[in-house]
């Protein structure tokens, strides 16, 4: 019969409590005199002094290649389980010496021996068995890790976990596929409002981890789309043309056969693009129309984003319009604040879906001459 382990794995941090408390003791650990252990381990994290170890817990002595079991009340109740060696789980071979309690993995299955012996046997683990018990009925159990173990991230749940699992989750880790591509034409991100995108190809890639990747799934606003072509790793289907006004989210989701999946989304959002230009130097901003600011240079951002843009002008005055919020300073590009050089005015501009937008524009008041000159404009 299996024992249980309520702590399973070694602690790694110290815990907040400072005194012993029902059904969860733990003892300080001042020095490893306290443990009656011989040699202190030179492995950091394995066992530590000066922390506090719950009833149960196991520590790995690295330098002793051994775990111990802390199994009473006190600071002294250690018990030696058994001998580990450097890579913590050995394969059981033939023609090996052993010692009582070592641990070892054979067949899908921990083994914890009997007695001190030579493995010797002309048929190998079969003939041997008198001399081991199995091990993965042994079962640990702890709310979750306080720090990563291996391939354990910290924070993993282990409830009721055999050594078995515990071994098939450090050496054949869960990890799902990896999506190394996943892409669109036109290219996923910002799109100018209004603009409708009537052909998409979407292209997915992928790397296989511990299983066969049979299941791939894109979607368009959370409905499938037909399953594409196939070629080794990848995928390549089409979407539904979209109208240039609403938000389309994709989602690609890639599944292994044991059902791990790993997702990725590409998302095409619709903005009004703001403008950039210059206007005649005699030109008031109240008689700017929405022809001269089209004229300009149009960009498709992200909103109350800082701007900058470099302007060549000759005895003419810059501009800059936005649709939603207030340029609330502007630098020039030896850093010097410049804001009071320029005004502003409300001024409504069509869009490419014929809808009215209010924004604002903003021009300098006096006609300047530059060459490539910035300007830096902090959008809010």
């Amino acid at each position: 019969m299996g024992f249980l382990y309520k702590g399973g794995i070694p602690l790694t941090a110290p815990m907040a409590l400072a005194a012993p408390v029902p059904l969860n003791v733990f003892a300080i650990v001042e020095t490893r005199a306290d443990l009656n252990l011989p040699n202190h381990p030179t492995a950091p994290g394995v066992f530590e002094e000066h922390l506090r170890y719950p009833f149960c817990t196991v520590a790995v002595l690295a330098d002793r290649t051994e775990y111990w079991l802390k199994n009473g009340l006190t600071d002294d109740d250690w018990e030696v389980k058994g001998a580990m060696s450097s890579t913590i789980l050995p394969v059981w071979a033939n023609d090996t010496d052993y010692v009582e309690g070592q641990i070892v993995w054979f067949d899908g299955q921990l083994w914890r021996a009997r007695t001190t012996h030579k493995s010797n046997v002309s048929d190998g683990f079969i003939d041997d068995e008198a001399n081991w018990e199995s091990t993965s009925a042994d079962t640990f159990s702890i709310d979750a890790t306080l720090v990563t173990h291996g391939n354990i991230p910290a924070g993993t749940k282990l409830e009721n976990l055999t050594f078995a699992d515990y071994a098939e989750m450090q050496f054949n880790p869960d990890i799902p596929p990896a999506i190394t591509s996943f892409t669109a034409t036109p290219a996923f991100g910002l799109k100018e409002r209004g603009i409708d995108i009537t052909s998409i190809a979407l292209d997915a890639a992928w790397t296989p981890t511990k299983n066969t990747v049979d299941e791939v799934q894109i979607t368009q606003n959370g409905t499938a789309l037909t399953d594409g072509t196939f070629t080794g790793n990848t995928k390549s289907t089409v979407g539904t043309a979209v109208d240039g006004l609403s938000n389309v989210a994709f989602e690609l989701t890639v599944k292994d056969t044991e059902g791990l999946e790993a997702k990725r989304p590409g998302v095409y959002t619709f903005v009004n693009p703001i403008f950039f230009g210059v206007v005649p130097g005699a030109t008031a901003i109240g008689d700017v129309t929405e022809a001269m600011v089209k004229a300009g240079e149009k960009r498709v951002v992200v909103y109350r984003t800082s701007q900058s843009r470099v302007f060549t002008i000759s005895l003419e005055k810059a501009f800059i319009w936005i649709p939603e919020g207030v340029i609330s300073v502007i630098m020039d590009q030896n850093g010097f604040p410049n804001t009071d050089s320029w005004e502003s005015v409300a001024l409504t501009m069509e869009n490419a879906a014929n809808e009215q937008v209010a924004g604002r524009l903003y021009m300098m008041r006096t006609p300047a001459t530059q060459s490539n000159f910035r300007f830096d404009f902090t959008w809010v």
